[in-house]
């Protein structure tokens, strides 16, 4: 009886937390305090995790208990999935077998209407862009690098979770729809504060190291994050990638390396919030041919030297460190 009684249990727990996560707002937030309640399950410690996270627009805090070894809970500091209920005002921690099989919303042609500049963010402009679509209207954050433009009038895909919205593409005149994404575990191993802040959210450059499998590679990434929200070195955050494209990267990766000369850039829109380039660069009176989405707080201007792995029989190449890096 005192086996089927905890089965039990745990059945009926496990269908409350799932219930509980599918009538909340499944959002990130960020560990920011940890504290034992001096209760035991189990002989393991019942731990008090104080959250912080963005709701609406809004930076709030809630508390979760939740039963933990110390070895494998969530540290300060560590990003972490939780699905909030507002009603409630509870949240409870989110794992990968509670997230629903379901797509973040897709907002198809939305419209740019408006574009507000905040100033200089390292080589590109800080921009807040305003979209209409279905009567609505979306203000995404985001930074144009030099040499590329967004424009009123343009259409772009909007994608909404947790949410937030953000650029899915923009004004790509190849369709990406069918694009096939890959999610890859990105540890944060550098942090750079960008000084551009737009709608309580705080500019930021990271450097992540990307597995894949026994593969690894580097990339930097900005984003603007909620201001208050803590994020250290040493998190690990999921990343999604173009499937496509990072396998090319990773194959390159293995070849050689060098310094080359950009004689040629042109954009075609962006991919998420980045711009997708079209980069020839010149090594030893060699042309290689650069086809990715760039960081747009470096970006790639002619006469950049840039370090790239390359193959000298399709003559390919990708970025390996950026001019302004």
């Amino acid at each position: 009886m005192l086996f089927g009684g905890l089965g039990l249990l745990i059945r009926i727990m496990t269908a409350r937390q799932k219930k509980f996560t599918a009538e909340g707002t499944i959002v990130q937030g960020t560990v920011t305090r940890l504290q034992e309640t001096g209760t035991y399950v189990n002989e393991q410690p019942m731990i008090r995790f104080d959250i912080r996270f963005e709701d609406e627009g809004m930076m709030k805090e809630t508390s979760i208990k939740k039963v933990a070894s110390y070895l494998h809970a969530p540290r300060v500091g560590d990003p972490v999935l939780i699905s909030y209920n507002r009603k409630k005002n509870r949240a409870v921690f989110v794992t990968g077998d509670d997230l629903p099989q379901t797509a973040p919303e897709v907002i198809r042609d939305a419209v740019l209407t408006r574009i507000d500049s905040y100033g200089k963010a390292g080589r590109g402009e800080a921009l807040l862009l305003h979209f209409d679509s279905g009567g609505q209207t979306y203000a995404i954050p985001v930074v144009q690098a030099n040499g590329f433009a967004y424009r009123t009038g343009d259409k772009a895909d909007l994608m909404q979770i947790g949410g937030v919205t953000r650029l899915y593409n923009y004004n790509r005149t190849r369709d990406t729809r069918g694009a096939d994404p890959l999610t890859l575990e990105g540890e944060v191993i550098r942090i750079e504060h960008i000084p551009v802040e737009i709608v309580n959210r705080q500019l930021m450059l990271f450097e992540l190291l990307l597995s894949h499998g026994d593969q690894r590679s580097r990339k930097v990434n900005s984003q603007f994050v909620p201001v208050r929200l803590p994020v250290a070195v040493g998190a690990v955050i999921p990343v999604s990638v173009n499937k496509a494209e990072y396998e090319q990267e990773l194959r390159l990766l293995q070849g050689k390396q060098g310094s080359a000369n950009v004689t040629a850039v042109q954009f075609d829109g962006t991919v998420g919030e980045r711009p997708f380039a079209r980069i020839t660069a010149t090594r030893n009176g060699i042309s290689y041919r650069i086809e990715q989405s760039i960081e747009p707080v470096y970006g790639v201007e002619v006469g950049d030297d840039l370090w790239i792995a390359y193959d000298d029989e399709t003559r390919e190449a990708v970025i390996v460190q950026y001019a302004s890096a």
